[in-house]
């Protein structure tokens, strides 16, 4: 790539919202093939049945008018929203003061992006399009940055909540019941905590064993058996506005790499040549420098080898410490399954 002469194609605007019945059609631009193709694995649709709802995922349309609205002046904004009807405001002052609070989507990396030529040559190793690519890097900083900033945290569902339980009764020792922070009841007693396993499990297979038999009378058996207001939201896991949570920038490179490691699984890099130039087409060094050029981190993961040599292994480093460990519970504002 000599020169680094790199142009990215500007972005159409479709002027359609985000959750407009033609929606599909940000799914068309040749610009957002890599949004698009890793849309339906971040943000799933969840019930495709429902009115609002369609088989495309709401991510790229998104992602697109918040990329739009990036390049354009509070006033310009605000004519744009009322343009494609999102503007739940009145008049501008009240839309002035509600964007204070609004996160802007960030893209002052691009320099930093078109200008690395270890970077660029290793997007051209690989075949991928510089501005589909340009496109995606910022999409996926956009939605980890939405995932850990003041987000909203999950709890699991009943069910989820039960299977744990269930599986802990099996070890257990000691069964501890607690109102607010005082202890209200402790048993130690083998027999009881078994009783208690025993209950579970004849639930558990009895609930199964309805479910699996679909009578047409399920529902009223269940009011019979007293499990249908226990079961009504069993499977759904509920959102806390309440407890906000903000992603430390460890999990934040987490996720950033396990994004790309999916989107690179079935993609190999091919040997080219500029010259002299030495060429990598290590999928960790690739990302590596991604984690750079997106300002998670130091010039210190752009580099292949260290000082002494050696292989720069801090990535990997990082993705064995927390290879046992779930990702934290929480929830987009923006980026959500519908």
């Amino acid at each position: 790539m000599d020169g680094l002469e790199v142009i990215i194609e500007a972005l159409p605007d479709l002027r359609i919202g985000r959750y407009s019945p033609e929606r599909y059609k940000y799914f068309n631009i040749p610009q957002l093939e890599y949004v698009c193709e890793i849309a339906n694995y971040l943000l799933p649709v969840i019930h495709p049945e429902d009115d609002y709802c369609d088989s495309y995922s709401p991510a790229p349309a998104i992602f697109a008018n918040r990329y739009l609205d990036s390049m354009l002046t509070i006033e310009e904004r605000y004519e744009r929203a009322i343009a494609i009807d999102e503007c739940p405001y009145n008049d501008y002052t009240s839309y002035e003061q509600a964007q204070q609070h609004v996160r802007l989507l960030d893209r002052s990396f691009e320099n930093r992006y078109l200008n690395n030529r270890d970077l660029q040559n290793t997007i051209e190793a690989f075949g991928l399009d510089v501005s589909k690519f340009w496109y995606f890097l910022v999409f996926i900083k956009d939605y980890i940055e939405d995932l850990g900033t003041n987000a909203p945290v999950i709890e699991m569902s009943a069910f989820e909540d039960c299977e744990k339980y269930f599986e802990a009764l099996r070890t257990t020792e000691t069964v501890i019941l607690k109102n607010a922070q005082r202890k209200i009841y402790e048993t130690k007693n083998d027999d009881t905590i078994a009783l208690i396993w025993c209950a579970m499990n004849y639930y558990i297979k009895s609930y199964n064993k309805l479910v699996e038999d679909n009578p047409a009378d399920m529902k009223d058996r269940l009011e019979k058996m007293g499990w249908n207001l226990a079961l009504k939201n069993a499977s759904c896991q509920r959102v806390r506005y309440d407890e906000l949570y903000n992603l430390d920038i460890s999990h934040k490179k987490w996720k950033f790499a396990n994004i790309l490691l999916y989107f690179l699984k079935d993609r190999k890099a091919t040997i080219i040549k500029h010259g002299h130039e030495f060429i990598s087409k290590d999928k960790m060094t690739f990302i590596s420098r991604l984690i750079y050029t997106i300002e998670y981190d130091s010039a210190r993961y752009n580099e292949e080898f260290k000082e002494n040599g050696e292989k720069n292994r801090m990535l990997s480093n990082l993705l064995r410490r927390y290879s046992k460990e779930e990702f934290p519970p929480v929830t987009g504002r923006l980026y959500k399954p519908c």
